[in-house]
């Protein structure tokens, strides 16, 4: 009789998990359907050519350690609005007339943060997190509408001017790709994903 009762408690736990799997999933489904566009990913690079009005890092620097090797500070930049768009647009032009995106951006770009890279920013959404936080949402927009291995024409930032090159064009992920990511954020209604 024991045995028979867990068997039926088992029984009912399994059915209720199996409900509760097939609920899930169907979320599931219906987010991906419904949210597609966060699962569109693209290669992005980018070289950018700063103006006087931005700022290299926004954070506060901490103090730091004096060690015998201290690293210069990059020099500030001092050019206007129109002095910014013409170095982008002469780099546009060596760009067009065949210099390879990678070492253009190693040598002009003035992003610390990609310029060692070739100016590569890797994966990136259409509202993509690491963007946002840097007010570059319009450049992923415009990358969006660019197709693979095609270069923008100069875009301003906040920061200044920015070259875009599409490296890799869009990419859907596919449900089975993604499920992992939804099921967790179905479960997790405050988790930004991106």
């Amino acid at each position: 009789k024991e045995v028979q009762e867990k068997i039926n408690l088992y029984k009912k736990i399994i059915t209720a998990q199996a409900v509760v799997d097939d609920e899930i999933e169907k979320a599931s489904k219906d987010y991906y359907n419904n949210h597609r566009d966060e699962f569109e990913r693209m290669k992005m690079s980018h070289i950018l050519i700063r103006t006087v009005s931005s700022k290299p890092d926004d954070k506060p620097k901490l103090p730091q350690k004096k060690t015998a090797a201290k690293k210069e500070p990059a020099p500030a930049v001092k050019r206007s609005d129109a002095e910014a768009l013409k170095v982008a647009q002469e780099v546009k032009e060596r760009l067009a007339k065949g210099e390879a995106f990678d070492q253009v951006a190693k040598a002009v770009s003035e992003d610390e943060r990609t310029n060692k890279g070739g100016g590569s920013l890797g994966d990136v959404t259409i509202r993509d997190k690491r963007l946002e936080r840097w007010g570059w949402i319009p450049l992923a927009e415009q990358a969006f509408a660019m197709k693979e291995g095609d270069i923008s024409d100069p875009i301003k930032s906040k920061d200044g001017y920015h070259i875009l090159k599409v490296d890799k064009g869009k990419e859907v992920r596919s449900f089975e790709e993604a499920k992992g990511m939804i099921r967790f954020r179905i479960s997790v209604p405050d988790f930004q994903m991106f």
